[in-house]
């Protein structure tokens, strides 16, 4: 399933038996994966695998702009 959303923030979140993709469109987003903390920006691709902790926070001045994108296996 996939989903085009502008948001503040995605709070921290586990998949299981899915991998998560978030497509960064606009904005500055921070993305939190593990505990491990990394700036994106447009055009950048997070992929969180299944049973991984993650989250995203726009740290931008504008909308973060995202598509979600769910695989279930």
């Amino acid at each position: 399933r996939q989903r085009q959303m502008c948001i503040r923030e995605v709070g921290e979140h586990t998949h299981i038996a899915e991998t998560e993709y978030y497509i960064v469109l606009s904005g500055k987003g921070l993305v939190v994966d593990n505990g491990s903390e990394k700036v994106v920006e447009d055009g950048d691709l997070i992929v969180t695998n299944g049973g991984e902790t993650h989250e995203i926070k726009n740290i931008g001045s504008v909308p973060l702009k995202i598509i979600a994108i769910i695989v279930t296996y």
